[in-house]
């Protein structure tokens, strides 16, 4: 595994591309933070457990009031020194760069001034990205079939800005030339 050093302080908001569910045990490995995840993971293998252990945030991304609900809990776990992390493309997506982010978690960082830090993940087997047909079950035990899985994962230097739409363009761009980096390896 390769990474760069994070911050000092934890007030920050990781954002990574999202190759697969592993994406989350491996960054939670590095650096523990509170996650933003879509509602439905309470439905998935688990979820329920992970949701009452964790400070896992859930959104449901159809309802205003849980977007305001989750913008304050970010805010809040920021201002207690709690990271969070988020993947901006919301789902996973095999690549070779990263797909169209969300809006919304920009707006959030912009607004309350929050540094982002681009992340890049990618696994050596584009198999290991949890993407198309496979149901979970099916991929998850192919995947812990394996006797190794190679991933390269890097941090990029904190980004502020204002506009969210300057700030989303420029970690988009971040997170694609750490991913170009890591593929011409």
């Amino acid at each position: 595994m390769n990474r760069n050093t994070l911050p000092g302080n934890d007030n920050f908001i990781l954002m990574p591309n999202h190759r697969s569910y592993l994406d989350i045990f491996i960054v939670a490995s590095l650096k523990p933070s509170s996650f933003v995840g879509k509602s439905e993971l309470r439905n998935w293998p688990f979820g329920k457990t992970a949701v009452k252990i964790s400070n896992l945030i859930l959104v449901d991304r159809k309802d205003t009031r849980s977007l305001l609900t989750t913008m304050g809990k970010i805010k809040s776990c920021v201002e207690q020194g709690i990271p969070v992390t988020l993947f901006p493309e919301g789902t996973t997506f095999k690549g070779p760069l990263t797909k169209h982010f969300k809006n919304g978690s920009f707006k959030i960082a912009s607004d309350m001034q929050i540094p982002v830090i681009p992340v890049a993940i990618e696994y050596r087997d584009e198999n290991d990205a949890w993407v198309g047909k496979d149901t979970f079950v099916v991929h998850f035990f192919r995947q812990m079939g394996k006797p190794l899985t190679h991933v390269t994962i890097r941090f990029g230097e904190p980004v502020l800005d204002t506009d969210y739409q300057q700030l989303q363009q420029k970690v988009k761009n971040k997170i694609d030339s750490l991913l170009k980096e890591i593929n011409s390896q």
